[in-house]
């Protein structure tokens, strides 16, 4: 069940009540028959409380974007709207901050979420757990490293994750194992060299694969190679080289392998399409 404080529940509860009349001033610009949240370009079936909201978000941090995605209907339901919010420029964590995101997450599931602020740290992404619809996170900046990858470790729900930039090694890596149904990972600019994901080794999940401008090795390829279930790898940028590429000849399931910028060379893919004629490799 989700953690919302009695504040945030007090909060919610007045939306609903204020949310036509703190809306005044956004539709005051739209015609009569505009919808509610046409103002801040979302979706006509956002309900006038959801609206308010985010408008209230957006105005009281002005980093942070919100916009909805589609959510493909579940059997016997109907398409819907979920949230993807952006937090980035001057955005520093406050309690009201975290308050204010499980209020919208509570109106409306927020799906994906990204944050750039160079201002958040890893201790601020603890709350993160609390949004129990969240699927896709994405992290810059290196004030992020290992410590958060214990925070994320606990979103059950999600299933994509990226860094860029961030400051996160092998065993941050390794602490993602954890999730049940994450099926992407995306690192670039990372000190992961491969060792840590060992942990994946019996992942029936985990599909798409990048490590990109690091410092990834040919042993990293060894612990590559037992996860089973990947169809796209992308290892650009990194110290790979063909021994390592070789090795993943057992992945029957792969498609897809970009290893641009590194040393592999076309007789090691060659030989590595010998075993997996179908597989499209950019080199």
């Amino acid at each position: 069940m989700k953690k919302v404080t009695e504040k945030v529940r007090l909060r919610l509860h007045m939306k609903w009540l204020l949310g036509s009349v703190l809306l005044l001033p956004l539709l005051s610009g739209c015609g009569d028959d505009a919808p509610v949240g046409a103002a801040l370009n979302l979706p006509k079936e956002f309900s006038a409380a959801e609206v308010s909201a985010i408008a209230e978000m957006q105005e009281t941090y002005p980093g942070v974007h919100v916009r909805g995605i589609p959510v493909p209907a579940t059997e016997g339901g109907v398409p819907t709207q979920a949230l993807n919010l952006t937090v980035s420029g001057s955005v520093e964590f406050s309690e009201g901050f975290a308050e204010a995101l499980l209020e919208l997450d509570a109106m409306r599931p927020v799906n994906m979420l990204a944050i750039r602020s160079d201002l958040l740290i890893d201790s601020d992404l603890e709350f993160l757990a609390e949004l129990e619809s969240l699927q896709s996170l994405e992290l810059h900046g290196a004030n992020f490293s290992d410590e958060a990858m214990q925070f994320i470790a606990n979103i059950e729900t999600l299933r994509a994750f990226t860094s860029r930039g961030c400051a996160i090694t092998d065993a941050g890596l390794a602490k993602l194992a954890s999730i049940p149904n994450l099926n992407t990972i995306v690192l670039v600019g990372s000190e992961v060299t491969g060792s840590g994901l060992q942990d994946f080794s019996s992942s029936e999940q985990l599909v798409s694969l990048s490590i990109v401008d690091s410092a990834f090795d040919d042993r990293g390829c060894e612990h590559v190679a037992n996860i089973s279930g990947l169809r796209l790898i992308s290892l650009g940028g990194t110290k790979v080289t063909g021994r390592g590429v070789r090795k993943l000849k057992t992945l029957s399931s792969l498609q897809r392998l970009n290893v641009e910028s590194t040393k592999v060379t076309q007789a090691a893919i060659d030989d590595l399409k010998k075993a997996l004629p179908k597989l499209r490799v950019i080199h």
